[in-house]
């Protein structure tokens, strides 16, 4: 899910949470669990402010901050890849890809 906050498309913390664990399937409870992304979403919403920048949403910026975050998280600081490039393929291939399709066929009506 999204939403808007004013006349801004933002993505709050339920709309993250749902998205992160019924469509991106990044948690693992190992590396990265509900917590970490909780924390996540707070880090990169802090100190982020302006007449465009929701207080408790995350905008088009801070959304893809977070995804990245997310993989640094899982697939670097746990140490299964070696660098941080690696990290973001992995998260591109083993989440986003699949994920791709879901929402391709969510937009079908439009056609």
């Amino acid at each position: 899910g999204y939403g808007m906050l004013g006349n801004v498309f933002s993505v709050a913390l339920n709309q993250y949470t749902e998205f992160i664990k019924e469509h991106l399937d990044i948690l693992d409870g190992e590396n990265v669990n509900q917590s970490d992304a909780d924390r996540l979403f707070i880090t990169v919403n802090a100190n982020k402010r302006g007449p465009l920048i929701p207080a408790n949403a995350l905008v088009r910026f801070q959304f893809m901050e977070i995804l990245i975050r997310l993989a640094f998280k899982r697939y670097f600081e746990s140490g299964i890849v070696s660098n941080e490039l690696e990290a973001v393929n992995m998260m591109i291939s083993n989440h986003l890809n699949p994920t791709l399709d879901t929402l391709v066929k969510s937009q079908q009506w439009r056609r």
